[in-house]
């Protein structure tokens, strides 16, 4: 089976995760467990279980999706009977996954053993049905065979295409890692009246998601008030190692976006276009500003820096970039002194990837 792009697959993955979580701990408070949920983060009496992305239920859908393609065509001969079959495997798969965060939730031992001899068991009856598939014969050959020749030129058409994506992806694959001209340490310790508090460090668990070739995570103080500036560079992007979208990454750490915009950040005569977000936990309010910065460019939309890193990735055999966002407390008069912040750090991240020329503005 051919993987899911990297952008659909993190578009799906993450909010599956935070569905699977949501009715997997209904679901175990209603069976009498004593669970709290932050997230994609079950919290049990005595032990904490992360909805990760391999629990998502994504490749167990995709597998089940094709399943049914492939059993519809060989026992279904009308479209409406195969689309129905085909529907039917999303909410079939999603309920089997959350039935087995639950039954993990509820029984962290003996679930997984029933779910694992349920698997068994259901794996067993479709190898029993299709052996006990009829075989064609008499008048019906004849039609059998036109069916499999109009197949053989559907899998050739198939199979061209695949061998094309497969060479496009080992050309585009062949693309050497782009180190920063300046390391991000680089960044000044006063930023527009801020002074750094201190320089954080993360844990290999934290880094296991975004895994940057290299990143900063530090905290300023102006005053009795604080901002956070992150930065994650991606020397090269593949998938499991490129940056993740926000609108996943804040509802997966227990965050609610309530509002979200784009607004235009001044820095040295030019204008770039940054995401704002206002999001809140346990009554704590934020505000986030992050943008995707490359050697030739801000972006603020994720879906338009995932085209142009494929451009990029087909054209130029580069996909280097980062993803930067700054925080503060959700309060108008910081909000306007963070973006002060912002405006002095585009252009120093651009001297990091040694640009020359001032980026243009968008």
């Amino acid at each position: 089976m051919v993987p899911l792009p990297v952008l659909v697959y993190n578009a799906l993955s993450e909010p599956l995760q935070l569905f699977a979580s949501s009715v997997a701990a209904n679901l175990a408070q209603w069976l009498g467990v004593s669970v709290y949920r932050d997230g994609n983060i079950i919290d049990l009496a005595n032990i904490s279980l992360g909805v990760e992305e391999a629990c998502s239920g994504l490749n167990s859908l995709s597998a089940m999706m094709v399943g049914s393609l492939l059993l519809g065509f060989l026992q279904c001969r009308e479209i409406w009977s195969r689309s129905i079959l085909f529907f039917l495997s999303i909410p079939l798969a999603t309920a089997i996954n959350v039935f087995r965060i639950t039954g993990t939730a509820s029984w962290p031992i003996t679930g997984n053993s029933c779910l694992w001899v349920l698997s068994f068991l259901f794996r067993l009856a479709g190898v029993r049905l299709w052996v006990r598939m009829p075989v064609p014969f008499g008048d019906h050959v004849s039609s059998h065979v036109r069916i499999m020749k109009a197949s053989s030129i559907t899998l050739l058409a198939v199979l061209t295409m695949l061998t094309g994506t497969l060479l496009l992806v080992e050309w585009s694959d062949r693309r050497q890692a782009e180190n920063l001209t300046s390391p991000l340490e680089s960044i000044s310790n006063q930023v527009d009246g801020w002074i750094m508090d201190a320089n954080q460090t993360l844990s290999p668990a934290e880094l296991r998601v975004p895994m940057p070739t290299s990143y900063l995570s530090r905290e300023y103080r102006k005053d009795r008030e604080h901002l956070e500036l992150f930065v994650a560079y991606y020397a090269f992007q593949r998938a499991g190692e490129t940056m993740h979208s926000p609108k996943n990454c804040l509802p997966g750490s227990g965050w609610e976006i309530w509002k979200r915009e784009q607004i235009a950040i001044p820095a040295e005569g030019r204008s770039f276009l940054i995401n704002k977000y206002f999001v809140q936990n346990m009554g704590k309010r934020l505000i986030v500003f992050c943008w995707y910065q490359s050697r030739e460019r801000v972006v603020a939309d994720e879906y338009q820096s995932k085209f142009l890193l494929v451009r990029d990735a087909v054209m130029a055999r580069s996909t280097s970039g980062a993803f930067v966002r700054v925080v503060v407390p959700d309060d108008a008069e910081l909000a306007q002194q963070a973006i002060g912040f912002t405006s002095k750090v585009i252009p120093q991240l651009e001297s990091c990837f040694g640009r020359q020329r001032p980026l243009p503005a968008t």
